[in-house]
């Protein structure tokens, strides 16, 4: 990752060890954005690489996280329209009513991703869905719920 630092403020922060992810300063000691290993050496999240996969119905998809600002719900509308093109479905015929963390926590849809989700963590996706209940014809597709 490219650091670059053209302000005077940037400049100082960075002799005070600060490191800038988003905008936003981050401090060598803060857990900010940061994973913290025994070395004592700070790896910064930086949401340019980082990606989900989100599990629907034993379907994987995994999705970039491009933004610190893309949120849990943001994630789920996503993921819909991404199944229901996989499944070539009608446009708004899947939602996903709850999000959950590999531990089986529910995620709130007003946290942004990159706050409540690991990169490459795999969550899994409740879905419901307006289309008929016959799924022989749709592959995959069993509504929980």
């Amino acid at each position: 990752m490219k650091e670059t630092w053209s302000s005077p403020t940037k400049q100082a922060e960075k002799a005070k060890g600060g490191v800038e992810r988003g905008g936003r300063t981050r401090h060598p000691g803060s857990n900010l954005g940061a994973n913290l290993h025994g070395s004592g050496g700070l790896t910064l999240l930086s949401t340019a690489n980082m990606r989900v996969v989100v599990s629907i119905n034993g379907v994987k998809f995994r999705v970039p996280i491009t933004d610190d600002t893309l949120t849990v719900e943001w994630l789920c509308g996503d993921v819909a329209v991404r199944y229901q093109r996989h499944h070539k479905l009608p446009h708004s015929t899947i939602s996903i009513c709850e999000l959950r963390g590999s531990d089986g926590s529910v995620l709130d849809e007003t946290d942004a991703v990159n706050a409540v989700a690991d990169d490459m963590e795999e969550l899994v996706g409740i879905i419901s869905t307006s289309i008929p209940t016959d799924h022989s014809t749709t592959p995959g597709l069993a509504v929980e719920g």
